[in-house]
């Protein structure tokens, strides 16, 4: 048996990307006690924290404001929450500005004045760069707030119809975690990875932690997802070297290859996923106890630099919705019990016909790309559907080769690997019931825009089973968000 650490806490963060220690900061200064489970390390994982640094867009004078909405009205096709998107644009520049309080210094014109940056999808100049993760993970710290690095989230615990917390394995101690909280925070960030990295390092700009856990979580705890068909495509610079080997051109690859004789191209990967959890204007989900920020949370659609600000504004919204949370329960003995059960049982699966989680990992990554990520029609998503059966199916096979407790990541791969599977059934099974092309939303069977199809894929389990339901944007709604 695996030793449980049990842990009380006001606020549980989960997440320690840009959206994750904005909330955990504004949870903290509320007054809460506020605990943060990160999969990597704190400040340097996930997109913001992999990223050398970011560029943030906000409006710099009131007069941009309602610009900056329609631009974003604009790039999301009318699909956007408008009532999310007013809240950004309103107070993107105070958090902004916020993170110059914390030590980060923008660049500045002649006279010293912050001279933001035009951007794709701008119709001004509103982009406030450079912003580093580190500042704010210095935040926290200064804080004193209780921050588990290395640390894997398998589930959110439920009492009755409420989160209450979480399992998590501490890789750094091999201890189980079930942590006892008043409110829960997800701020997991996307899933590109689903679409690949393993063999091929362009098919995706995303970090490899960046699996698509948080839908998981969130899905399995009962809350409603959106939008799960939708993803950003972006143009990642490729190098290949005089053996014809291909990378990723990270800045100091690049400044290496320019001194070499290489060719240079673009190619296309998956960025950003734009669905996610349904949230109302604080972060709440429809599951009481369970909060959601940055790219984990649905209905702002937004992309590139757009995600930071999101994460910055709707993470402090969270963190200071959820300190205000109260709650008396407890967690429940026979959940956590059951828990950690399974996911020992993952790690001592001793199969007759093993597969390393590697080779499952693989071929739906594979597939996700080729069908469905760039190019998808009817039978490419059907195809698709019909490998994620055969994966799901061959989850009893996995296999860790390790069996120790310690650092274990292939038993995080493989207890990832169930989490893979539920997102990229989600995206193919939205993506079937979307029988049109509208933005970063591509099928080549049904290449216009249809407005039957103006509205929204609801994703939510039901009795174990994935439902899903179309929802179209009623005729109020569509005045509310014309631009």
């Amino acid at each position: 048996m695996m030793k449980i650490k049990r842990i009380e806490t006001d606020v549980l963060v989960i997440g320690g990307g840009a959206a994750g220690m904005r909330a955990a900061i504004a949870a903290n200064d509320a007054g809460a006690k506020v605990v943060l489970l990160d999969k990597g390390l704190v400040g340097r994982s996930g997109m913001s924290g992999t990223l050398p640094y970011w560029n943030i867009p906000a409006p710099v004078i009131p007069e941009d404001e309602e610009k900056y909405f329609k631009d974003l009205m604009r790039n999301s096709c009318g699909l956007a929450d408008p009532k999310l998107l007013r809240i950004l644009v309103a107070e993107g520049k105070a958090r902004v500005l916020e993170l110059e309080e914390y030590g980060n210094i923008f660049i500045r014109d002649s006279i010293g004045d912050i001279s933001p940056a035009h951007a794709e999808g701008h119709s001004e100049a509103r982009v406030f760069t450079p912003a580093y993760s580190w500042i704010m993970a210095m935040q926290l710290f200064k804080r004193g707030i209780t921050v588990y690095d290395e640390t894997f989230v398998t589930s959110l615990v439920k009492s009755g119809n409420r989160v209450v917390g979480a399992i998590a394995i501490n890789l750094k101690e091999a201890e189980l975690l079930a942590v006892k909280a008043k409110a829960t925070i997800l701020a997991t960030g996307g899933a590109g990875h689903v679409f690949g990295m393993d063999t091929r390092l362009w098919q995706s700009t995303n970090p490899v932690e960046l699996t698509g856990d948080g839908y998981a979580l969130a899905y399995n705890a009962g809350a409603e997802l959106i939008d799960m068909e939708f993803s950003q495509i972006a143009l990642e610079p490729q190098y290949s070297g005089h053996r014809g080997q291909t990378f990723t051109s990270t800045a100091l690859a690049l400044a290496r290859a320019l001194r070499s004789s290489t060719t240079f191209q673009e190619t296309p990967s998956v960025h950003h996923i734009l669905g996610g959890v349904v949230i109302d204007e604080n972060g709440r989900t429809n599951v009481l106890g369970l909060y959601a920020c940055g790219e984990v949370a649905g209905g702002l659609h937004l992309k590139a630099t757009d995600q930071f600000i999101g994460c910055l504004v709707f993470g402090k919204r969270a963190g200071e919705a959820a300190a205000k949370e109260s709650s008396e329960k407890d967690l429940p003995i026979e959940e956590i019990k059951k828990e950690a059960d399974r996911v020992l049982s993952v790690l001592n699966n001793n199969p007759k016909e093993p597969l390393p989680p590697y080779i499952l990992r693989r071929k739906l990554m594979n597939t996700m790309w080729e069908k469905v990520g760039l190019v998808k029609n009817e039978e490419s998503l059907m195809e698709a559907l019909r490998v994620i059966e055969e994966v799901k199916s061959l989850l009893p096979r996995m296999h860790v080769r390790d069996k120790t407790k310690l650092f274990n990541k292939e038993w995080i791969e493989a207890l990832e690997t169930y989490n893979m599977v539920i997102v990229a059934e989600m995206i193919v099974k939205a993506s079937l019931l979307r029988k049109e092309s509208r933005g970063v939303f591509r099928r080549t069977d049904y290449l216009r825009t249809n407005d039957k199809y103006f509205g929204h894929v609801y994703i939510k389990k039901v009795e174990d089973q994935m439902a899903l339901e179309f929802r179209a944007i009623t005729r109020e709604e569509i005045v509310e968000r014309a631009v």
